[in-house]
């Protein structure tokens, strides 16, 4: 797996993979440490819509928690969190 320049975007498996503006906005909500029903609330949004979000932002960056998505977003993304 490879990141182009410092974006959010991955490429592996002769595919780009982006995470999409509400992925990105969960996974700030949940750097924050809100809870899923919360997030939801937030954004006006069902929790199985969160949980969707969630599942295809790990899915897009390899990763199977919330602590390792932080972590992958950190380390190749610095400023995602703004």
């Amino acid at each position: 797996m490879t990141w182009d320049s410092g974006s959010l975007t991955r490429t592996g498996n002769r595919r780009t993979t982006r995470l999409s503006r509400a992925e990105l906005e969960v996974m700030r909500s949940v750097a924050a440490r809100y809870p899923r029903q919360q997030i939801a609330d937030q954004r006006s949004v069902t929790i199985h819509t969160v949980r969707n979000q969630l599942a295809n932002a790990y899915r897009k960056l390899g990763v199977t928690s919330r602590t390792e998505a932080i972590r992958a977003l950190d380390e190749k993304s610095p400023g995602w969190r703004a």
